[in-house]
């Protein structure tokens, strides 16, 4: 009964999300000759991020824990005549991540856009899901985002320049989700409220 309510509400839901992205839209911004790092790239919304922002003239870093996609979403674009990197990464470790920002950094890149987009859903009820489900959702879907935020945030205010988009979803400003998406739910009503008070501390440390 709960989900045919939470069918029910989904349009109107949808539209107050749209009214709001109306209300808060600005000018559309040429990115171009831009260092893009996407997380999750090998597969689904990643992999079309990374196609998009190519075709627009950008160097794209495609991160990903199989290496099979992201290899694969490479040579694609690679194919069409792009310039773009594959990096496995397991962002549930610590280690990985860290060694990722290294190899970037290394060989002189310097992002401009980091993407989190990383996800995952175990499309379970919380009481189902074991304490290594929850933790590995945490960590992928939350923590990891503010790992890539920490290493490359302080080159982007160095260089007055840079931007970090983190994929956040409807159900994340109204807690309609099922019983199934309780956790992704949570998620993302964290995703959106981390944005804000990102954007607060940075113009805080700015002085604005």
């Amino acid at each position: 009964m709960s989900f045919v309510l939470t069918l029910v509400k989904l349009p109107f839901v949808l539209l107050l999300e749209i009214i709001y992205f109306i209300l808060r839209c600005r000018p559309k911004k040429d990115i171009r000759n831009q260092q893009i790092l996407i997380t999750g790239a090998g597969q689904g919304i990643g992999a079309e991020f990374a196609r998009q922002f190519a075709k627009m003239g950008n160097t794209v870093h495609c991160v990903d824990i199989e290496e099979e996609l992201t290899e694969k979403i490479v040579a694609e674009l690679k194919e069409n005549g792009h310039e773009a990197f594959p990096y496995t990464c397991d962002l549930t470790k610590h280690k990985q991540v860290q060694d990722l920002y290294d190899e970037i950094s290394g060989t002189g890149f310097v992002i401009n856009i980091l993407v989190n987009n990383a996800g995952v859903a175990f499309g379970r009820g919380l009481q189902d899901m074991t304490l290594t489900q929850i933790q590995h959702s945490l960590t992928v879907n939350i923590i990891s985002n503010l790992w890539l935020i920490k290493l490359f945030l302080p080159k982007m205010l160095e260089l007055d320049e840079g931007h970090i988009v983190n994929m956040a979803s409807v159900l994340g400003f109204f807690p309609i989700s099922p019983d199934l998406l309780h956790l992704f739910g949570t998620n993302k009503c964290k995703e959106v409220w981390k944005q804000r008070k990102l954007k607060e501390e940075i113009k805080r440390r700015e002085g604005g």
